[in-house]
């Protein structure tokens, strides 16, 4: 099963699911379920200007069936996310649509996006990926001040890409990884010390990693020309930095990726974009992100080639 979460009630998170559910097949329609308050989906359908019926476990758009959690606070991210995980396990999917910062937070706990709420939950070391038909990005760190990047260590970088080739091993409906590129942290990758001696770290870190699994490793390369680079599927590019690896990222596929959570007993999922409050209401977000990860998730629950 795909549980959706509601994300944030006023942006396009809703809009962009539901054209997307309305794009497939009624078998496919099966496999999900969406956590939401009632009335928050009531309002998205009538700004959509879509008929539809409510009842007690589904509602019906047109002539499709979406299968419904409902959620009683119209204005909780938590309320909605907390529903699903109350009901995922190892053979699910959850799909968490956008969200601002603020509205996961607590009183007594500041989170900085949904890997760092389900890193505090489960309480285990998570890993933030970013894939499509055509590539698959991690990063080493991810909502931090550049400043604090330098910080990490060789057993920071080790344990973060074992965490994800190991994950990704197990993920069927995927090519085997082939090769991994590291992309350095400094300018030209430090200029073996010239510039910094931090991307030593990784240097590090890949002789670790030769030991343990049988692949091409080859960093640090510079992170101005990973972009230049001929990749696949197969390679799995690392990024020590959020912005370094999804300016190249979203350069080349624009909505076209899957935030993907590894590390977790399930699949963790979400469009790689944010809540877009300029255009909510309007009926013309592109749903090309939330598209890409129903594709995901159903091919891996599925088994079938991603």
């Amino acid at each position: 099963m795909i549980l959706v979460t509601q994300g944030h009630p006023r942006g396009i998170g809703l809009e962009v699911f539901i054209k997307s559910f309305l794009c497939l097949s009624p078998q496919k329609q099966a496999y999900i379920q969406l956590h939401c308050s009632q009335e928050v989906l009531k309002s998205h359908l009538e700004l959509m200007g879509l008929k539809h019926q409510t009842f007690d476990q589904y509602t019906i758009i047109g002539s499709s069936k979406l299968n419904c959690c409902w959620v009683d606070d119209q204005q909780s991210v938590l309320g909605s996310l907390d529903s699903c995980l109350k009901r995922i396990n190892n053979q699910s999917v959850l799909l968490t649509l956008p969200s601002d910062k603020a509205s996961l937070s607590t009183k007594n706990e500041k989170y900085t996006g949904y890997t760092d709420y389900l890193r505090k939950f489960y309480h285990k070391n998570l890993a933030m990926n970013f894939i499509n038909q055509k590539q698959r990005l991690t990063l080493l760190t991810e909502h931090i001040p550049l400043s604090h990047v330098e910080n990490i260590n060789t057993d920071d970088v080790y344990k973060k890409i074992e965490l994800t080739i190991d994950s990704y091993q197990k993920i069927d409906c995927l090519p085997k990884i082939r090769r991994v590129i590291i992309t350095g942290i400094n300018p030209h990758a430090g200029e073996d010390g010239l510039i910094s001696n931090t991307d030593d770290k990784i240097k590090q870190a890949i002789s670790l990693l030769k030991k343990k699994f049988s692949l091409e490793f080859l960093g640090p390369v510079p992170g101005d020309t990973i972009g230049l680079m001929t990749t696949s599927l197969e390679d799995l590019i690392i990024s020590p930095f959020h912005d370094q690896g999804l300016t190249f990222f979203k350069t080349r596929y624009h909505l076209n990726g899957v935030n993907l959570t590894l590390g977790l007993d399930f699949l963790r999922i979400s469009p790689d974009h944010g809540t877009a409050f300029d255009i909510s209401s309007k009926n013309i977000a592109n749903y090309k992100g939330v598209m890409e990860c129903l594709k995901f998730a159903l091919c891996y629950l599925r088994n079938e080639k991603y």
